[in-house]
């Protein structure tokens, strides 16, 4: 008799996935968000700047790209483990949510503009998510 393990439910419950897909989100739009804040410290890069051992180690060392890397692990993680359980045309839709989240992220932020057409965008992208989303029911 080994160890017990810890039962979670299957991600084909609707309830689950769903709170898989915004971990996804939360955790590839935060890891988005901190890589940007490291990058603006470090200024533009170049083929010239990353061949530089000392620019890759900034890039490292920087603490925003260094949490970040791992936040998108985890993000990673939960989508891995979404597509090990339901169809890639179910799950992969849902990515497109990125884009609102992040741009809210980055107004909020990092002070990024965020214009009418931009917010129109946003919610023909969250319609055209509804209608491929619905199809499969249909």
């Amino acid at each position: 008799i080994g160890p017990r393990r810890a039962q979670f439910p299957s991600a084909t419950d609707p309830t689950m996935t769903a709170i898989l897909m915004g971990l996804t989100i939360l955790f590839y739009g935060l890891g988005q968000i901190l890589l940007k804040i490291g990058l603006l410290k470090l200024g533009p890069m170049s083929i010239d700047r990353l061949q530089s051992p000392s620019f890759i180690w900034q890039l490292v060392a920087t603490p925003q790209i260094a949490a970040a890397v791992p936040i998108i692990l985890v993000g990673t993680v939960f989508y891995l483990w979404l597509l090990s359980r339901e169809p890639l045309t179910t799950i992969f839709p849902f990515l497109s949510l990125l884009f609102p989240f992040v741009m809210i992220l980055g107004w909020l932020v990092l002070g990024e503009p965020v214009s009418w057409r931009m917010a129109i965008g946003v919610l023909i992208l969250v319609f055209g998510l509804f209608v491929i989303t619905t199809a499969r029911s249909a």
